[in-house]
């Protein structure tokens, strides 16, 4: 996959891949699994891409990891990636005015797919 759009091209070109990646981590014994939207912000997709599919990247990669937990039939959970909003380590790029309009599309897209969220690779208290 290539740069900036990272693991978010997945879930255009192969979101059957994602799926796969998802059901192998639940044979392997994993009891949380977590949804591939990390490079779901405009720091990777582009603020254009982001406005225009944001939201619903963000509801295919929660609908993606919800597939592979009912498929397996087992009791695994889905945690909902909230990424860096502005970039991963750079506390630098933190726009405070943009945070519920980056956010929000991001909490609706995933929030009927999991179980818990988890905030990832927050590089500082403010954000």
């Amino acid at each position: 996959f290539r740069q900036p759009e990272w693991s978010a091209l997945a879930l255009s070109e192969a979101p059957q891949a994602v799926e796969a990646v998802h059901a192998a981590y639940i044979q392997s014994g994993a009891n949380v699994i977590t949804s591939n939207s990390y490079a779901v912000v405009p720091f990777h997709i582009g603020e254009a891409r982001f406005a225009a599919e944001g939201q619903a990247l963000a509801a295919l990669a929660g609908e993606l990891a919800q597939r592979a937990v009912e498929a397996s039939g087992q009791a695994v959970r889905v945690a909902g990636s909230l990424p860096p909003l502005f970039g991963s380590y750079r506390p630098d790029l933190f726009e405070a005015d943009r945070v519920n309009e980056l956010l929000t599309p991001l909490v609706q897209g995933l929030a009927p797919h999991v179980d818990l969220w988890l905030a990832e690779t927050q590089s500082s208290i403010v954000e």
